[in-house]
């Protein structure tokens, strides 16, 4: 993977992990929601929010607290649009977790995923181009949901 995809590996690990937990009872629903509410607001506040893209954060400088916290919290609020944007685009029948499964089955040992992989691979999942979409969410900061109740 290059650097610019950072959003995406960590972003969907903190989304996955917390969806999980709540998947299988070990938080509530109103515990979930609380943890993604302060998520949303530790990301509005974020000094770097409207300055660095989300596919830039924190690829020079993981020793600035705000930087790693732009990376993480815009990366969960990233991949939780993309789940979101996909599964309206499909009915819910689809979603990020269908976009990870194609990931790994056109590259199962591990070469080079970018920023074209990943949109080729949500377009097909999406059955239409989100390349735009994944660009703007993306590369123009500011552009990510804070609020916990948005819709992609």
């Amino acid at each position: 993977a290059d650097d610019s995809v950072l959003w995406f590996t960590e972003g969907a690990t903190v989304y996955y992990s917390y969806l999980i937990l709540r998947r299988a009872g070990i938080i509530s629903d109103d515990q979930y929601a609380a943890i993604r509410a302060r998520i949303g607001e530790r990301f509005a506040a974020n000094p770097y929010r409207r300055t660095v893209p989300l596919a830039e954060a924190a690829n020079d400088d993981l020793g600035d607290k705000e930087m790693v916290n732009l990376l993480y919290d815009g990366g969960m609020l990233a991949a939780e649009t993309l789940d979101r944007h996909i599964a309206l685009a499909t009915g819910g029948s689809r979603g990020l977790i269908d976009v990870l499964r194609l990931l790994y089955e056109t590259n199962p040992h591990g070469g080079r995923v970018g920023e074209r992989e990943i949109a080729d691979a949500a377009s097909r999942v999406a059955g239409r181009d989100l390349s735009e979409f994944i660009v703007r969410l993306i590369r123009e900061p500011a552009s990510l949901p804070s609020d916990p109740d948005v819709s992609a």
